[in-house]
């Protein structure tokens, strides 16, 4: 028995196994990959209200103001902007 419990049990799992493992792995990757898609997406919605919102108030606002009052990450910010003004 080696050092690593964990290497002895994979060994005796022999070559079906390790593709197993190597199936949940990626799995793993796919549903984070998703989530993380999901929850940017979630993020740019929240900006883009935000945004909404301020123009809202304020029509004639720049772009750098509304980054300046909406807060948050400069670039979502002014990309949201740009979709506003149905520039993109």
């Amino acid at each position: 028995m080696s050092e690593t419990p964990l290497l002895d049990e994979l060994d005796a799992l022999g070559a079906a196994g390790v593709a197993l493992l190597a199936a949940c792995f990626r799995i793993v990757e796919q549903a984070t990959a998703e989530w993380r898609l999901e929850r940017d997406t979630e993020r740019q919605n929240i900006v883009l209200y935000a945004v909404l919102d301020h123009l809202d108030d304020h029509p004639d606002a720049s772009a750098n103001a509304i980054a300046a009052a909406v807060g948050g990450r400069r670039a979502d910010v002014l990309a949201a902007v740009r979709v506003a003004r149905g520039e993109t």
